[in-house]
């Protein structure tokens, strides 16, 4: 059974996909996703939602046929709404209503379920016409980063952390003073030159989340009952006034229960910048602790799988274009994700 010629062009496709709202009241295209979801039996997942992973959209790209992932999901606590995923991109969310959608927008929808028939004769089809540009995966950092860290100096870092740590030092309470100083030996540690010649204050206004110094309503900035009183109330929650750096390398005052300040690092980028930060507040022998010295150093040694075509905050991630250099450099090296098929219900 040879493939029918899709009505859309991929570029065309997306260029519609970026026009339409990302809610949708409309009767016609509700129905036509739904149609969809009758053909197979869904997942119910831990909040009782019903998913179908997933249907192919058929698209051209050139002279060859492709197909894109589509996932839908239906939310038993909205009533007659549908979810619909496409990639990395924010679902649409379809209900029933007067919008008039337009049939060029239908169309793609509605060959969704033309391509199902072909899919059900040949699970197989999908490994050939969803291309690697569009699936996602898994490959391991070492072959995604320019410079590794060797295994001695990871080693090292760790056990001059963990020393420090045998030290128990302690701090029950800051002034914004002496917080301000704290922060100031991060700051040097990843800017070093850029820092000549600042004071703590001018750092943190040049290099926090947060730039305004006001933002504490501190009074008297050498007042460590002051500055634990605003700590302990909810004034400063969700101010995000301890990001040292919009990229995630934040440092937290001592508090209640931890006689210490607390370093948290994301992987943002400035890995190496967070690695000098802990190395620094060693040597200066401060009071501080961290989780993520372990998970940062096995990023930098390349332990860390990065994902493929799939963003998100909390890992690293590529793109991968399938372009010659990149099928030399990354191809051979990762591990494809199963492209999903729904179980079809039987005719």
């Amino acid at each position: 059974m040879k493939l029918f010629t899709p009505r859309f062009d991929e570029e065309d496709w997306y260029g519609l996909l970026s026009a339409l709202p990302h809610t949708i009241e409309s009767s016609s295209l509700y129905e036509t996703v739904h149609a969809l979801t009758g053909t197979a039996t869904p997942k119910v997942n831990r909040f009782k939602d019903k998913e179908w992973s997933d249907f192919y959209m058929p698209l051209r790209r050139g002279r060859k046929v492709i197909a894109v992932p589509i996932g839908v999901t239906e939310v038993p606590q909205c009533e007659d709404k549908l979810v619909v995923s496409v990639g990395n991109r924010i679902p649409i969310h379809l209900s029933k209503g007067q919008e008039t959608i337009s049939p060029e927008y239908l169309t793609p929808f509605q060959e969704m379920g033309k391509l199902i028939p072909f899919i059900r004769r040949d699970h197989s089809l999908v490994e050939k016409i969803v291309p690697y540009d569009i699936r996602t995966g898994k490959i391991p950092g070492k072959y995604v980063l320019e410079e590794l860290m060797p295994k001695e100096e990871k080693e090292r870092i760790l056990k001059s952390y963990y020393n420090h740590c045998d030290k128990n030092l302690a701090i029950e309470a800051v002034s914004l003073e002496e917080y301000l100083a704290t922060a100031a030996i991060c700051y040097k540690a990843a800017f070093s030159e850029e820092t000549e010649g600042l004071a703590p204050a001018e750092m943190y206004r040049r290099w926090s989340y947060q730039p305004n110094i006001d933002a504490f309503s501190i009074k008297n900035p050498k007042s460590k009952k002051e500055f634990s009183q605003k700590q302990q109330s909810t004034e400063w929650q969700g101010s995000h006034l301890f990001w040292l750096t919009p990229s995630r390398i934040h440092l937290y005052p001592p508090g209640k229960g931890k006689p210490y300040f607390s370093l948290t690092a994301g992987l943002s980028g400035d890995e190496s910048d967070f690695i000098r930060v802990v190395q620094s507040l060693v040597e200066k022998e401060i009071p501080f602790q961290t989780e993520h010295l372990g998970g940062v150093l096995e990023y930098l040694a390349g332990n860390t799988d990065f994902r493929v075509n799939l963003h998100c905050k909390y890992f690293p991630s590529i793109d991968y274009s399938h372009s010659p250099e990149q099928q030399l450099k990354y191809f051979p090296h990762i591990i494809w994700d199963q492209l999903k098929i729904p179980k079809w219900k039987t005719e």
